[in-house]
């Protein structure tokens, strides 16, 4: 609503000016107004002026925040457009993409933000990004140089522009704006080497003389970067208008009454590029854990040895090098032989594909058998089938040569195979790949390096797949009155802007972005009688590179922001009405500002995914199928997309290629698939067609409310020798939060989040739409108080004596600080979080010479993010929820009439479970067959190695349950009773009479950290002399973490402990079961609990003194310019830009602490080598058409050095020293531009 009525008054603006200038015409020039500062007043790179100190226009040199302003002549000779090719200009500033310095993917593999919002893929001082505003009102539209005529970056908080911001600082894009007595037209048209276009017009006429201007701009712009198909498609108009409404020049106080507005609206359709390369989850199926030089390295790290590793990524001639050479010895509890050791540590067999039917080794030891998950095979999905493609360029999907297939349900064809089979009672049949074997703790998979294999510099790998397509508008209206010839005045400013971005980004990030090998010899219905030999549908693909994608949602946000800003102001100048000018001086000039503004944001996030849906067959979600609703993992649709030739007769992982990026379609909602599943109610492989149906996610549904109240006096004395600046602000933000109940049931406003309707629907476990509602009161309200202090003091040239070389000295200290409201934010114990609080200190002198043309400002600064957010490496949500998983695993079992409670050989009968429980404590005595020995009831979970578990049960008779709801409340009797009076883990049965597990959400859960972040800048900026123009920074810079998760990591140990209370009989605890035994997976709660809570949480708490991801301490930047003024080649100018940085720290090793934990050894990180970058521009400017015209033309040859040419930038290392993630280097560009100006 506020949005039309902004858009009403703009046109009732433009209305009224019109009557107006009928009214009153006059030729007196129009002064700028002082809430603005204008482009024309900046020196080549050199800007004098600036709203960032208080609102109004100020002085550079008066103020003490760090401050760096690049001018439109600094865009127009380096070619920067938008702020992936701008900011790395700036000091002590890090931006992603491929040419940015730095990768912005916070140690993995992927790097989303950089590519779907790229604007927010910045860090300032290593710390974090900052705000986005564009004529300081917040923003989330990328700037783009068409429309711009400065960016200012105030490095730090500064709570006068916001004090509800980042601690990075802000980041303003100055709009160009229309000027009265200004007629001016350019158009610019740029063409780049790979067929990258970019046209723009700039047009400013003055409508009505001394009353009216308006401007109009446009941008069309086709990008195209070397990783093919990768581009971004860029279209937006603009205009901008101002006009006199009185002049009032016969009044004594009242000045002149000026409005003024702009507008824009565009478009950005992209497929970005991918500065990481996926990930090789395939070269371990050669080599394990690498050669033995690498194992050794490995294994030399502290808190490394065998029992950190599995034993199906290490040969025994592995194993028994380490043995060899005192590397690892056998532990003093193993009673077996050194051989025997050997054979239990050194499972793999490389090359080794897998017989998904055998059932030779009941213990799973065996590296052929299906059952059996090393470091180097592991399942890539399991439940319900994954849509085949045979090729990365396939349209159509399916298998090629097998009949049984493609003639399947009528000629229909299978389309779909489920990867998980569970025939009678045997151990599950998974679909098998490959996976990365890792070392221990600290340890990663590393990025594939080898571009024989995939060239990933010169290919996008997610190829034609994704998609981000961002529209964008905004309006503006501003109303000033100036008093008493400038000395006050007021303005009134109007500010709405929307923005509608859609996003899928398949093949991005994590697993779905790793490459594996297909290691199954058949597939899933292959052993058609269930004897254990499979005799049919030999895969095809077997040995062939491929990747997997989960049906990761597609997003859709709408982002509405409205803002009303008052602005006022008043100065005291004592010199214009004291008779002593000696006094006047001393006493000085003082600038009163007022700020009042008023802004909401409303953001709603969709997101949808494709779910199974059977119109002529059983329900996928039958627990004989499934075991869901639309919502749950089991039934969400799948792809699985072969990249390469059979990889198994080449001699190392160097030989396997790629056919190229993936162009394959996705499935879409409405779409019909041949499946083929297994029935565990009839225990028979089915096959059926099955439907897409639209699963939508739960939405995220905000409104933010903020009231910001600020005031800020700037006083100067002594003749303008000594600024001192002071300011206070206020920030109210109400937040609001649409409702989630949590759980299943009807829809409707008071419904639960997800739908559970009488019988089976289509729309039973989507999202109940009907909560997209903003409650009465807000949920939050966030409030805080802040501050700035600034003072600058000069050499006061005019009391001691003149500097030389026309030079000027002033020193200068600040103090400001910022808070991010931090809405619904809670820890584990549902107690409020404090909210992020940055704080800067900054201290230095400023030094200008050539009489003022060349300032050098030096600074050092200490800025700190306080309370700032963090998820433990998912470890936080998962000290409660993994209660919740396990619930529903028997929830699961229960659901499922194939899993029982009890084991197979389990009886309730007195005198057999006398025998069973004389086997636990005396198994000796059981040693012969067709004892109880054979029964699956007497196999124990300690039972060594830790994969001899039961195939059968739950695991109920080792605790001493008796039934499933014994079974739930053991495991909710488990939860710490702090975190079970919040959450209320419970079990509830549906309309369909199927148990699900339920959980009261947790809003906000989240957890804290600290980073501090100490450094230099030296910012050197003018014109050296009348030819020479110059900019250059050199910027220091360590931030590092502290205070991770103060109250979490001692809580989920506490949690660990009580999962480790004995419960049953035989003194097991829910630590020592199966994870999750209807689906007879060997690995225990407690490993479980390790993997996925204590070891994310201890790895996060251990960065505590660590740099952040992807450090560099120090960089150098310089850009030149040289202007040939007369002579036969008079109009060329020719420069560039060289940029330094310093080496980039990616890791550390460990070191073990006094308890025996492993930490990192934060003296001595791990480096990545430095870098040098450089470019070139050539312009020849000159008038055309008998002057009428004045043209110019202009190369850039961007990054035309590159001290590490094309070889990879390592952005992180495991503990050994070995690269994980690399970065691509940045691209080389050659582009030609000709402007025409008129």
């Amino acid at each position: 609503m506020m949005k039309l009525k902004i858009t009403r008054l703009a046109i009732a603006g433009l209305l009224t000016t019109g009557i107006f200038v009928q009214a009153q015409d006059d030729d007196d020039v129009i002064e700028l107004s002082p809430f603005a500062v204008d482009a024309a007043e900046d020196i080549g790179y050199r800007a004098t002026t600036t709203l960032a100190g208080s609102r109004v226009r100020s002085n550079i040199g008066d103020l003490g925040a760090s401050i760096a302003v690049i001018t439109e002549e600094f865009m127009q000779d380096t070619g920067a457009t938008d702020g992936e090719s701008l900011l790395q200009f700036v000091g002590n500033m890090e931006v992603g993409g491929v040419l940015g310095n730095y990768s912005n993917s916070d140690g993995s593999n992927g790097t989303v933000e950089s590519r779907v919002n790229p604007q927010r893929g910045q860090r300032v001082r290593g710390l974090v990004s900052a705000n986005l505003t564009r004529d300081y009102f917040q923003t989330d539209i990328p700037f783009d140089s068409y429309n711009t005529s400065r960016v200012v970056v105030n490095r730090g908080p500064n709570s006068i522009l916001f004090g509800l911001g980042s601690p990075g600082g802000v980041i303003n894009n100055n709009l160009k704006r229309a000027y009265i007595g200004q007629d001016t037209s350019e158009v610019a048209f740029r063409f780049d080497h790979r067929g990258s276009m970019r046209g723009t017009f700039d047009l400013a006429r003055t409508l009505v003389d001394d009353r009216l201007a308006i401007r109009i701009a446009g941008l069309s712009e086709s990008q195209k970067y070397k990783q093919d198909p990768a581009f971004t498609d860029d279209t937006r108009v603009y205009m901008a208008w101002e006009a006199t409404i009185f002049k009032n020049e016969n009044s004594n106080w009242l000045g002149r009454t000026s409005v003024r507005g702009s507008y824009e609206s565009g478009k950005i359709d992209a497929n970005p590029p991918d500065v990481i390369p996926p990930t090789d989850s395939f070269s371990s199926w050669w080599n394990g854990l690498g050669t033995q030089e690498e194992i050794n390295s490995i294994f030399s790290v502290p808190g490394t040895d065998l029992a950190d590793v599995n034993n199906g990524a290490l040969t025994q001639a592995n194993v028994a090098a380490l043995l060899d050479s005192g590397i690892e010895t056998i532990p003093d509890n193993f009673t077996g032989t050194r051989e025997e050791f050997i054979a239990q540590e050194g499972m793999f067999v490389p090359r080794t594909t897998v017989d998904r039917f055998k059932r030779g080794d009941p213990f799973q030891n065996d590296p052929t058998q299906g059952g059996r998950l090393s470091s180097t095979n592991g399942t890539p999905y399991f439940l319900f089938p994954a849509i085949n493609f045979n090729s990365p360029a396939d349209q159509v999907p399916g298998w090629d040569n097998d009949p049984l297939l493609s003639e399947a349900l009528g000629g229909f064809g299978i389309q779909g195979v489920m990867g998980r089979w569970r025939p009678r009672g045997f151990a599950t049949q998974d679909v098998r790949w490959s996976s990365a074997a890792t070392g221990g703790t600290g340890f990663s998979s590393k990025s594939l390096r080898n571009r024989d294999v995939f060239d990933y510099h010169n290919n996008l790998f997610m190829g034609t797949t994704n998609s981000i397509v961002t529209e964008f508008d905004m309006n503006q209206v501003f109303l000033v009155q100036e008093f008493f010839n400038g000395a006050a005045g007021i303005e009134v400013a109007f500010d709405s802007q929307s923005r509608d971005q859609f996003e899928f980004t398949p093949f991005d990030q994590g697993d779905r972005k790793a490459i594996q090998l297909d290691l199954s010899q058949n597939l899933s219905p292959g052993d058609s009688d269930f004897d254990g030999v499979g005799d049919r549908l030999f895969n095809e693909n077997l040995g062939r590179p491929v990747i997997r994608w989960n049906d990761n949602f597609s997003k859709t946000r709408v982002n509405e922001q409205d803002t009303f800003r008052a602005t006022a102001f008043a100065t005291v100048d004592f010199q214009n009405f004291m008779q002593n000018d000696g006094l006047a001086k001393i006493l000085g000039k003082h600038t009163f500002t007022g700020l009042y503004e008023d802004r909401e944001n409303i953001n709603l996030t969709r997101q949808v995914r494709g779910s199974w849906w059977a119109d002529n067959s059983d329900w996928p979600g039958e627990a004989f199928i499934s075991n869901g609703l639309s919502d749950n993992f089991r039934r969400i649709v799948k792809t699985q997309v072969y990249l390469g030739p059979d990889a198994r007769s080449f001699s190392s992982a160097d030989d396997v290629r790629i056919s190229g990026y993936l162009q394959t379609p996705f499935p879409k909602v409405g779409d019909e698939y041949g499946i083929w599943y297994f029935n565990n109610r009839d225990k028979a492989d089915t096959q059926a067609i099955w439907r897409i149906i639209e699963n939508e996610g739960p939405a995220s549904y905000n409104k933010n409310q903020l009231e910001s109240e600020a005031w800020s006096l700037q006083s100067s004395f002594l003749g303008g020798n000594i600024v001192a600046l002071y300011a206070e602000r206020s920030d109210t933000q109400d937040a609001y939060l649409a409702p989630n109940p949590g759980g299943y049931g009807a829809a409707g406003p008071d419904g639960a989040t997800r739908l559970d309707l009488p019988g089976v629907n289509e729309v039973d476990g989507t999202y109940n739409t009907d909560l997209l509602y903003f409650p009465m009161v807000p949920d939050s309200i966030n409030s805080g108080d802040t501050s700035t202090k600034s003072l600058v003091v000069k050499f006061p040239e005019e009391y001691l004596f003149e500097l030389p070389f026309g030079m000027d000295l002033q020193a200068h200290y600040y103090e400001a600080d910022s808070f991010q409201p931090a809405g619904v934010s809670v820890n584990i114990l549902n107690q409020p979080l404090p909210p992020p609080l940055g704080v800067t200190e900054e201290k230095g002198i400023q030094m200008t010479f050539l009489e003022g043309r060349l300032s050098v400002r030096y600074n050092e600064f200490e800025t700190a993010l306080q309370n700032d957010r963090t998820n433990l490496n998912g470890g936080l949500a998962n000290i409660g929820g993994r209660i919740g998983f396990y619930l529903d695993r028997i929830t699961s079992a229960e659901n499922d009439p194939s899993t029982l409670l009890f084991p197979d050989g389990y009886s309730p009968d007195p005198n057999v479970t006398g025998d069973y429980a004389d086997f636990f404590a005396n198994p000796g005595n059981y040693t012969t067959p067709g004892s109880i020995l054979d029964n699956d009831a007497a196999k124990k979970p300690d039972t060594s190695p830790d994969n001899r578990q039961r195939l059968s049960g739950t695991g109920a008779d080792l605790i001493g349950a008796t039934s499933y709801e014994e079974y739930y409340d053991a495991i909710v009797d488990a939860v710490l009773p702090e975190l079970q009076a919040l959450r209320n883990h419970r079990v509830e049965t549906l309309e369909s009479g199927e148990r699900v597990d339920l959980v009261d959400p947790q809003p906000g859960l989240n957890s804290t950290r600290d980073f501090v972040s100490k450094g230099k800048e030296i910012d050197i900026v003018g014109q050296v002399t009348k030819n020479l123009t110059l900019s250059a920074n050199v910027a220091q810079q360590t931030s590092v973490t502290s205070n991770t998760g103060p109250i979490a990591g001692a809580l989920a140990l506490e949690q660990a402990a009580r999962l480790q209370r004995p419960l049953g009989p035989f003194g097991y605890s829910l630590w020592d079961l199966r994870g999750s035994p209807f689906q007879r997976e060997s690995d225990q709660i407690g490993e479980r609990f390790n993997n996925q809570v204590l070891r994310p949480i201890t790895l996060a708490k251990a960065l505590d003194g660590t740099q952040l991801p992807e450090q560099r301490e120090w960089r150098i930047n310089v850009t030149g310019r040289y202007d040939i003024l007369d002579g036969a080649l008079k109009g060329v100018q020719f420069g560039g830009s060289l940029r330094y940085q310093d080496v980039v720290a990616g890791g550390y090793p460990n070191l073990l602490n006094e308890d025996g934990d492993v930490i990192p050894d934060v003296a001595n990180p791990w480096f990545g080598p430095d870098d040098i970058n450089g470019d070139i521009f050539f312009r020849y400017s000159r008038p055309i058409m008998d002057g009428k015209v004045d043209w110019s033309i202009q190369l850039n040859a961007r990054n035309l050095y590159r001290k590490n040419g094309s070889e990879d930038i390592p952005i992180e290392f495991n503990p050994d020293g070995a690269v994980t993630y690399v970065r691509i280097p940045v691209e080389q560009q050659w582009f030609l531009t000709n402007t025409f100006r008129f």
